[in-house]
């Protein structure tokens, strides 16, 4: 009898702590929908201490965890939930929303993948997913998954502009500027969609079009560094140097750390002849990106062009080092030593350009090295 009432008070406190422990939740989630994060927290806790298998208080506690920023606590608690709750699709999902913030972008896809297997089949996934495929750079997965946000919702701008950033990725640059148009149709606010459109616009050689769309993007967002390196190189394209330097001005003047803006107003240096302008722009861009295959090419070239043939060797040997399937650097390079009367090395070189398919070199390696 005593055996029997002791199981009878058991099991009594144990339904007492869970109804407790639904209290703390349902108070909770009440504090939750108002974004009162550090307080919902403390009633998450207090409910997973009286219920330890309570799947929801887990569940909430890594949303709101993820909220806070603690990716990795949302996702301890997420695998709790999802041990308790196989079935629960919105843990899933909200699971690899804190894996991609981890940039465990693969961990993402494949919990993303897995509430898709659970029937969560709205925009939100889609979006989520492309944006995780974009960062792994399976760029044809994304235009996938936004097309499919496109079918469930075809005022869907974020999903046109993100299937154009895509494209323009696969460098297919028309078919971009056709996701673009319709991102920018339905949201002729929208900056970022300008600003791609514009180096798809450029790519296709649409140099008045490229620029129209970065001043487009300046308008709406004066501080937008990239949109004035964009349209920096498309005046250099197009021979405003001057117009070119202001622009890469101000996008260090916005960000004194984009190697982009050093590199691109070292070549409008280049243009006009203000060489050691040029070399010192380039050397600042390689110490913010010291593996610049762009910089070390025009610093080399710079250093060249103020005679200096030997640091234009070392930087080309750089670039061999970084990208030794080039066939144009060894070209230079030959050019480079042969001006320092190192010809069997500049024939060297040139033999590898022409390895390689350089067009024009067996006519220098002709004249220059028999």
């Amino acid at each position: 009898m005593n055996k029997k009432l002791t199981a009878i008070v058991l099991l009594l406190l144990i339904l007492s702590a869970c109804q407790r422990a639904e209290y703390y939740v349902q108070q909770g989630i009440s504090k939750l929908e108002k974004k009162d994060y550090h307080n919902c927290l403390k009633d998450f806790d207090r409910a997973i201490l009286r219920d330890p298998k309570n799947a929801t208080a887990y569940y909430c506690r890594g949303f709101t965890r993820d909220a806070l920023k603690d990716y990795r606590g949302a996702v301890e608690d997420f695998n709790v939930a999802i041990k308790l709750n196989p079935k629960n699709k919105e843990c899933y999902y909200h699971r690899g929303i804190a894996k991609a913030n981890l940039q465990d972008y693969q961990g993402a896809i494949q919990d993303y993948d897995r509430a898709y297997e659970l029937n969560l089949k709205d925009k939100k996934l889609y979006h989520n997913r492309g944006s995780a495929k974009i960062a792994s750079k399976d760029f044809g997965g994304a235009i996938e998954d936004f097309s499919k946000a496109i079918e469930l919702d075809p005022k869907d701008a974020v999903a046109y502009y993100s299937k154009g950033a895509s494209k323009t990725a696969l460098k297919d640059y028309r078919e971009a500027v056709q996701d673009l148009d319709k991102a920018i149709e339905l949201d002729p606010k929208y900056t970022t969609a300008y600003h791609t459109r514009a180096v798809a616009k450029s790519a296709l050689k649409d140099s008045q079009g490229a620029l129209e769309d970065f001043s487009k993007a300046l308008e709406l967002d004066p501080t937008y560094a990239s949109a004035y390196n964009g349209r920096g190189f498309v005046k250099v394209l197009r021979s405003d140097i001057r117009g070119a330097l202001d622009d890469f001005n101000k996008a260090l003047e916005l960000d004194h750390t984009y190697a982009s803006a050093y590199n691109g107003r070292g070549v409008a240096k280049g243009e006009l002849k203000d060489y050691q302008g040029a070399l010192e722009d380039f050397t600042r861009a390689i110490s913010i990106q010291p593996n610049n295959e762009t910089a070390y090419l025009n610093r080399g070239i710079a250093k060249a062009n103020l005679y200096d043939y030997r640091g234009a060797i070392q930087d080309f040997i750089k670039l061999t080092e970084l990208n030794p399937n080039n066939a144009d650097v060894y070209y230079n390079r030959g050019i480079f030593k042969y001006k320092l009367n190192y010809k069997k090395d500049a024939c060297l070189d040139w033999e590898k350009a022409k390895a390689m398919g350089f067009a024009g070199v067996h006519k220098v390696i002709q004249k220059y090295c028999r």
